[in-house]
């Protein structure tokens, strides 16, 4: 990575894949024909997903997301998915694998790890 992309971290999110019995009370839930509730319209939104009628990015899988936005570039969101085979697939919005590492970076970069944060609160009781 030979470019300084001055990158921000804007936010990460993270899902988990339901289980099983989420998903049928949710089909469950959206075959009622009354549609008046938020509750009622999500679940059949959702429904609709999984039966391929809309495509719902990551419904039923689990995986996080990197928002970030860039002197230049703009801003964006890179999303990791982790397939039920093991597989990983990385939602990279049409950005080069070298930005994907830059955004990656960032987040090391701009974040605390748990030893770094264990240590600061360690010497800030002596």
């Amino acid at each position: 990575m030979n470019k300084d992309y001055k990158i921000q971290i804007r936010g990460i999110s993270g899902w988990r894949k339901p289980p099983v019995e989420e998903i049928q009370a949710e089909r469950e839930a959206a075959t009622e024909t009354d549609l008046s509730t938020p509750e009622a319209r999500l679940a059949a939104l959702r429904t609709a997903a999984r039966n391929g009628k809309i495509l719902m990015a990551n419904d039923e899988r689990g995986g996080f997301r990197v928002q970030w936005t860039a002197d230049e570039v703009g801003f964006g969101e890179l999303a990791f998915i982790m397939n039920e085979d093991g597989s990983i697939e990385i939602d990279d919005e049409a950005m080069s694998r070298e930005f994907c590492q830059a955004v990656l970076l960032a987040v090391l970069q701009q974040g605390m790890t748990m030893s770094e944060r264990a240590d600061a609160h360690g010497q800030e009781k002596n």
